[in-house]
């Protein structure tokens, strides 16, 4: 059922959606976190597709191919981050239009980021 939703996310919105994940990540998240977006980034870059990672076990399995040396919890998290961030798109391109309305709303509508100190 899902790769009748391929068509709804591009591969430029994908990556775009990383490369966003790397940014926000980039300004007070772990070192750890930080590093699992850049691989993800990676990955994505170097697949330039979006259907290896509509499932979480091809997605773990794009990633080992590629990162055969990172340890196994490093690359259950990059998996974990490209199926993630993947799901999220397709969902939101298969809402209704008054739905994304209220969403992109409360969104702007929010004025904080918590930092740990």
């Amino acid at each position: 059922m899902r790769s009748t939703f391929a068509a709804s996310v591009t591969f430029t919105e994908f990556r775009s959606e990383l490369e966003k994940e790397v940014s926000y990540l980039n300004d007070g998240a772990t070192s750890y976190r930080q590093k699992t977006a850049e691989l993800s980034l990676r990955v994505a870059e170097l697949v330039k597709d979006v259907k290896p990672f509509f499932s979480l076990d091809t997605a773990l399995q794009t990633v080992k191919d590629f990162f055969p040396k990172e340890d196994l919890f490093r690359l259950q998290d990059v998996a974990k981050m490209l199926s993630v961030v993947l799901n999220d798109l397709l969902s939101k391109a298969t809402l209704p239009d008054g739905l994304k309305q209220k969403l992109n709303e409360r969104r702007q509508n929010r004025s904080f980021k918590l930092v740990l100190a």
